[in-house]
């Protein structure tokens, strides 16, 4: 067994906690990976890891668990079959106050992760995960590490209680172990506030704020004091969450109401359409996912036909494409080149230029493109523009230097092709392709 710091809390929490651990996810190598960290790493034998794939699978068991009154970490992927989890992340950090969720996703941008821990999400792992990844965030998201959170967790606690004096003592107590604590500090601006004494609370939560420009909740309390008193401040925290998490599509419209209730109608109809716009980027991104994999169903029977799906995903997000939508530009362009129809390929990454002008890999799926037309000139001009971005992008496999080199042969530039056909036997000394072309060009 493991002798990690993190292990302890995960095997209290099992053993001694009796704790579940319920996956929402369709990757059965991530399940794997938890079954083999509880059962061989952590040397748990409890059947204590239940996996679906399904949301209200996993509801119903979640629910059992709470009834039974064992403690339950949810592992939740972001993307189950093209559809976000969001809606699900939502109800049950709502539903079930003690439930701890760790979300898992793929390569995301900062809104996305902003977006999932305003929705309630206590920690996100970025796969591929690690076991010692999985039973650190784990552990993480059932003790916070420090002497502090024990103190906040009683806080909390005592709020959930209405004891707002006992909380606002215990405030002070973490706010002298560590000054300017975030946590500390919304600890006794939840007890001011219910105790009535708003203007303390405000000054509280700003201070929470400043001590954490990202951290959401002060803003919202912020916000959620002014509703009813002042529209004006209302509106400010509003905004300032809206900077920070712009993914919220019923906070825009919660800012449009406010434009309408102060009859500023153009700044209303912004926030509107920018609701509407969310909340379309997210259904489209269901759409998409679907359509690809259909396209990939298709790719090893019908390059046409994929070619079509890959297509209409592309069209159906022609005002929405972004440097998420590039995995699908790659993939289009290779099943044109696969079917011959390098023109339409060339076009395709020039497109997708104009999302990532600085994408090296682009420029060379150009050049690939380029080359199967023999453009030798335009394919070596766009290899020229894929090293000036990063001088070691030949370094990402030996058949994408041996190719960066055959290039360069094409056009003559004998110099540039054999520093690069022995960057390629430096990667696999056994490319017989590279040998061969560097016999070739000795002398020259």
């Amino acid at each position: 067994m493991s002798s990690r710091k993190s292990d302890p809390v995960v095997i209290e929490f099992i053993e001694n906690r009796h704790g579940v651990i319920v996956m929402l996810t369709n990757d059965a190598l991530v399940v794997r990976s938890m079954r083999n960290m509880v059962l061989k790493v952590l040397g748990i034998k409890r059947d204590c890891v239940h996996s679906f794939s399904q949301a209200q699978a996993a509801l119903r068991e979640i629910k059992k668990c709470v009834e039974h009154k064992s403690p339950v970490v949810v592992l939740l992927e972001r993307i189950i079959e093209g559809r976000p989890t969001t809606n699900f992340l939502h109800t049950v950090k709502s539903t079930f106050e003690d439930l701890k969720v760790v979300v898992l996703t793929g390569e995301t941008t900062k809104e996305n992760l902003v977006f999932l821990y305003e929705l309630g999400a206590d920690s996100v792992i970025v796969k591929p995960a690690s076991t010692d990844n999985l039973v650190e965030k784990i552990a993480n998201t059932l003790k916070p590490a420090g002497k502090l959170g024990p103190l906040i967790q009683e806080g909390k606690d005592l709020l959930a209680k209405g004891e707002f004096e006992k909380v606002l003592a215990l405030s002070d107590e973490v706010l002298e172990i560590k000054p300017g604590s975030p946590a500390g500090l919304m600890l006794k601006g939840d007890a001011l506030n219910g105790m009535g004494r708003s203007k303390e609370a405000v000054k509280a939560f700003m201070e929470a704020h400043k001590s954490s420009s990202l951290f959401l909740e002060p803003i919202k309390k912020l916000a959620e004091i002014y509703r009813d008193r002042d529209q004006d401040s209302y509106l400010k925290y509003l905004l300032k969450l809206d900077s920070l998490s712009p993914l919220n599509s019923e906070r825009k419209c919660e800012i449009g109401k406010v434009y309408v209730k102060k009859s500023e109608m153009s700044e209303a109809e912004a926030y509107f359409d920018q609701a509407i716009s969310c909340a379309t980027k997210e259904a489209l991104g269901y759409v998409s996912n679907v359509v690809e994999t259909i396209a990939d169903v298709l790719a090893e029977v019908s390059l046409e036909m994929s070619q079509k799906y890959l297509s209409q995903v592309l069209e159906l997000k022609k005002d929405n494409l972004g440097p998420m939508d590039l995995s699908v530009f790659n993939r289009l362009g290779i099943n044109l080149r696969q079917q011959g129809k390098w023109r339409e390929a060339v076009d395709n990454y020039k497109k997708a230029l104009t999302i990532a002008p600085d994408d090296p890999g682009l420029f060379y799926n150009l050049a690939m493109a380029y080359l199967d037309g023999k453009g030798l000139k335009k394919a070596s001009a766009s290899l020229d523009k894929a090293l000036s971005i990063n001088p070691e992008f030949w370094k990402t496999s030996d058949s994408v230097c041996y190719n960066i080199a055959y290039i360069y042969y094409s056009v003559k530039d004998f110099s540039s092709a054999r520093h690069h056909l022995k960057n390629t036997l430096e990667l696999n000394p056994g490319n017989q392709k590279a040998k061969k072309l560097l016999d070739r060009i000795k002398g020259r």
